[in-house]
């Protein structure tokens, strides 16, 4: 009886083997996410985001201060750049980097959710698709809004997305859904899509704690800018049934 030769044998994948190609698929979206910084033109929307976000932050104007900068989105969107800016210096560069750092929490988090329900293998596949997407990594490279919400998207999925999830942890997923909406307002839907959620998977008393942290910090935020926050909104609504609005338009 012929025997195979040895490389035909079948022979049992290291257990290393996935987390090393994660490890490579994201040190392959950094090097690609860096030359993106640095080679891609700015844009007006960058400029924006990370010059009002710094001033708001040293106090020099107030999101949707009358005859200030135009807060035309959440005022998140500006903040938590502008808190980048304010730590590590203004500057495209400090946006990008920041960005970059959003782009990796983000594929950290996707990583951690694929291996909870598929896998390490399908974990470390997810993590090459955003690798080989020049659209993605050149997107995670500029200082945008869209970042920060899609790491906000990811980590709630890691926080929520299982039968056993801790209190704390929806409290937390919560509060980013909550952050995300004042991020871009056109997440509205993800705070009470979470709630829904967590009722449905989590039991009433989880649901009631999800609703009372998102619903307290949404609103918290829209009491302390109260009424020029109605700026980001008043645009969506019809004109002919709120024209008590139509100062904020």
């Amino acid at each position: 009886m012929v025997k195979k030769p040895v490389f035909l044998k079948h022979k049992e994948l290291p257990s290393w083997l996935p987390f090393a190609l994660a490890g490579l698929g994201a040190f392959l979206y950094l090097i690609q996410a860096l030359i993106y910084a640095h080679t891609t033109g700015s844009s007006l929307d960058e400029g924006s985001y990370l010059i009002k976000g710094l001033y708001y932050l040293r106090g020099v104007y107030e999101p949707f201060e009358p005859y200030g900068p135009l807060t035309n989105k959440a005022p998140f969107a500006f903040l938590i750049p502008g808190f980048a800016e304010y730590l590590f210096g203004a500057g495209l560069r400090t946006g990008r980097y920041f960005s970059i750092f959003l782009g990796l929490l983000t594929l950290l988090g996707v990583w951690i959710t694929a291996r909870r329900f598929a896998g390490n293998w399908i974990a470390a596949g997810t993590v090459w698709v955003f690798a080989l997407s020049q659209m993605i990594v050149r997107l995670h490279a500029r200082a945008v809004s869209e970042v920060i919400v899609a790491c906000i998207l990811a980590w709630i999925c890691v926080l929520v997305l299982d039968e056993r999830r801790p209190l704390w942890q929806i409290i937390l997923a919560s509060i980013l859904a909550a952050f995300a909406v004042l991020t871009r307002q056109n997440m509205i839907l993800i705070l009470p899509l979470l709630v829904l959620y967590v009722f449905w998977q989590h039991g009433k008393q989880k649901g009631g704690w999800a609703l009372a942290a998102g619903g307290i910090v949404f609103l918290a935020v829209h009491a302390y800018y109260w009424p020029r926050i109605m700026i980001i909104w008043a645009p969506w609504l019809p004109e002919n049934l709120t024209p008590f609005l139509n100062d904020f338009r």
